[in-house]
């Protein structure tokens, strides 16, 4: 199967965590009077933008722009989530040319479990301010702490994967004060910061397994493994998630542990 048809199976946590903070916190976004240009940043598979970003921002849309770093996502994407309205495009969030090279500006940016894969947040979140309009808006969440943060540490020292992994976890360190850490970040790039907190969250999974493979399966990590190593690799993470995470012998499901990071933030 397709890693994006995969991720298109497993793909609940976001949606319903999508669905949740938007409803809760979407008071705090500020529309334009006219109609807005919006980015939505680590797309996926277009699910999540279409079935729940498109119909909350339909109202106040111009065009939205999602964009992802996995092209076969963003096939995928335009394949099964596709509406007039939405553009989906292959960027590299850490390429400075990828962001300039958007050729327009916007009024807000979304994105849903993305940005933890971006190790250089100061640099990060300047990008996202010099491509808003003045007065945007960016609402992020983002992980801050999670069993894939643990099993990608633990890999660092390990003796049968270290020797092919970069030394880094491939996640930002968002230190053990993060509100304060990324607070000061945003205020530094000239946010005003509306909201930042961390909210503990355990979802249970349908499949578990199905949801790691597809996660691991497109981070850029599987691109150092050998080809001969990567099942091998992936069966591992697997394994270490399942050690890291909840098991409730009642349901016969796991619940995947992780801290979630809500930011809403104004350019000034």
């Amino acid at each position: 199967m397709r890693i994006s048809a995969l991720y298109a199976q497993t793909s609940e946590a976001p949606r319903r965590d999508a669905i949740l903070y938007l409803k809760r916190y979407s008071p705090l976004l500020k529309w334009q009077p006219y109609k807005e240009n919006v980015l939505d940043i680590g797309c996926g598979d277009g699910s999540v933008t279409r079935e729940v970003l498109y119909p909350y921002l339909e109202d106040h849309l111009e065009k939205l722009m999602a964009v992802d770093l996995s092209e076969e996502m963003i096939s995928y994407a335009k394949e099964n989530n596709d509406l007039d309205r939405i553009t989906y495009k292959p960027v590299d969030l850490d390429n400075e040319e990828d962001v300039r090279n958007l050729g327009m500006k916007f009024d807000h940016i979304f994105s849903f479990y993305c940005i933890h894969w971006i190790a250089d947040q100061r640099s990060l979140f300047k990008r996202f301010y010099n491509i808003l309009n003045p007065g945007g808006q960016i609402f992020i969440t983002t992980l801050s702490d999670s069993s894939l943060h643990k099993t990608f540490k633990k890999y660092l020292t390990d003796e049968t994967w270290a020797k092919y992994l970069p030394n880094t976890s491939g996640f930002t360190d968002y230190t053990d004060q993060p509100e304060e850490f990324v607070t000061n970040l945003l205020e530094e790039t000239g946010f005003k910061v509306e909201l930042c907190i961390t909210e503990k969250q355990a979802t249970p999974v349908d499949d578990f397994k199905g949801f790691i493979r597809s996660v691991v399966s497109v981070h850029r990590f599987i691109n150092y493994i050998p080809e001969e190593f990567k099942e091998e690799y992936i069966q591992d993470q697997i394994r270490n998630n399942c050690e890291f995470s909840l098991y409730s012998k009642e349901t016969g499901k796991y619940s995947w542990t992780y801290t979630s990071f809500v930011i809403v933030a104004t350019k000034k």
